[in-house]
This record gives structure tokens, C-alpha cells and sequence, in this order.
């Protein structure tokens, strides 16, 4: 059975009540009131996080299973990715393959790129 506590939105301070079934400190409670808070002061956190979340989710889709060590890279990539340090970062694995993570307008997009040349001499 669920609990109920209180957190406080980071960016307007707004106590809300935060429904949870784990033992959360304050710090957790408050970040749980952030993300629920519908303020706009806290709406682009709110929207970096939630690509966070949809872009690690694509990274396990497209990646993990077939390269865990360029699925570990763009994790992270992710952070500096939203906050402008870089705009994008390619892996050439020297195979034919290249992975791709960038920042676009509509998001943080994963691009996989595999080139194969089937050839014969005779």
C-alpha cells in the first residue's frame, strides 16, 4: 500500500503531495514533486528528462545488445548531448559500421549505419 508524503517543486516551490510505495528521503521526494509539477519554470527540466529517459530506451532498443560498449558511450553522451557541450558523437567500430548519437531540433535522434559490400573475383 502506497504512501503519501510531501515534496517541493524545485522551481516554484510548490509543496504537492507525492504518492510512493518506496521509503524516499526529502531530496527524493522533492525531485518526484519537480518532474509532477506542472509549472513552466520547471517545464525544461521536465522535457530534458523525459528525452533522457526515451533516449536511453532507444539506446537498449537499437544498441545494447549488439555493441554494450557504444551502448555505454552514448549513455553517457546524453547529458553533455542536452546541455550543448557537444552536438553530436559518431563511432566508426572500423567494420562498416558506425553508430551515431546527435542533437537535432526535434530531439536527441540515434542513428546505426552499417555498409556491406558483398563482392566475387573470379
Amino acid at each position: 500500500m502506497g504512501c503519501i508524503k510531501v515534496g517541493i517543486c524545485a522551481y516554484c516551490g510548490q509543496a504537492r503531495n507525492v504518492s510512493t510505495e518506496e521509503i524516499l528521503d526529502q531530496e527524493q521526494l522533492d525531485e518526484l514533486a519537480t518532474e509532477q509539477c506542472g509549472c513552466p519554470d520547471g517545464y525544461p527540466y521536465r522535457k530534458k528528462k523525459m528525452q533522457r529517459e526515451a533516449c536511453l530506451d532507444n539506446i537498449r532498443e537499437l544498441i545494447a545488445e549488439k555493441d554494450p560498449g557504444i551502448a555505454k558511450i552514448f549513455e553517457s553522451c546524453i547529458n553533455p548531448l542536452q546541455e550543448g557541450e557537444f552536438k553530436s558523437v559518431t563511432i566508426d567500430t572500423g567494420y562498416g559500421k558506425k553508430a551515431r548519437i546527435k542533437d537535432t531540433k526535434d530531439g536527441l535522434k540515434i542513428e546505426l549505419e552499417e555498409k556491406k559490400k558483398d563482392e566475387a573475383l573470379a
